[in-house]
């Protein structure tokens, strides 16, 4: 068989070929939590321009940013500005006073949070419909924060502003 045109018959073209252990080292690893900002939002249900509460999208991904399929306890709060800290739910953690008092939160376990778990085209990441247990926010826009404790005992923390649809204009506390 003659040499393809262009390389001689002595050399071959030179490839960078990775090693079994590079290739998969954290295959399926998650590495962070990111808020899917298309399809997370403060949904009103019965259309009377009053949030009846949060469809939250969180997807666990891996270094290389790919979905990855994750387990585990989830605590998810929420803040609103118009709120004065202290007040209401208390967060796992302080966060930054700016952000206003907790207004609700939800502790989801493992098992229920695996449930939420989608992975087709349409659907990624877990997917969450949290109704308030409350009054809904005062603020257009209030602050999520999503915390994921992994099998290992790993935290992963995510947090985004997401826009009230038919709340009050924010006229503080």
């Amino acid at each position: 068989v003659p040499p393809l045109p262009g390389v001689s018959s002595g050399m071959a073209p030179s490839v960078r070929r990775l090693s079994f252990e590079e290739s998969v080292a954290d295959e399926g690893r998650i590495t962070h939590l990111v808020v899917n900002p298309a399809k997370t939002v403060c949904f009103d249900g019965d259309g009377d321009g009053v949030p009846e509460g949060l469809a939250l999208v969180i997807e666990p991904r891996d270094a290389d940013e790919r979905m990855v399929t994750a387990a585990g306890d989830l605590v998810v709060f929420v803040n609103d500005p118009a709120v004065a800290p202290g007040t209401a739910f208390a967060p796992p953690e302080p966060s930054d006073p700016g952000e206003g008092g907790c207004v609700a939160r939800w502790e989801i376990p493992e098992a229920e949070a695996l449930a939420h778990f989608r992975r087709t085209s349409r659907a990624r990441g877990i997917h969450l419909l949290l109704r308030w247990p409350g009054p809904p926010p005062r603020s257009a826009t209030v602050h999520v924060h999503a915390h994921l404790t992994t099998f290992d005992g790993s935290v992963h923390r995510v947090d985004a502003p997401v826009s009230v649809a038919g709340g009050a204009p924010d006229t503080g506390p």
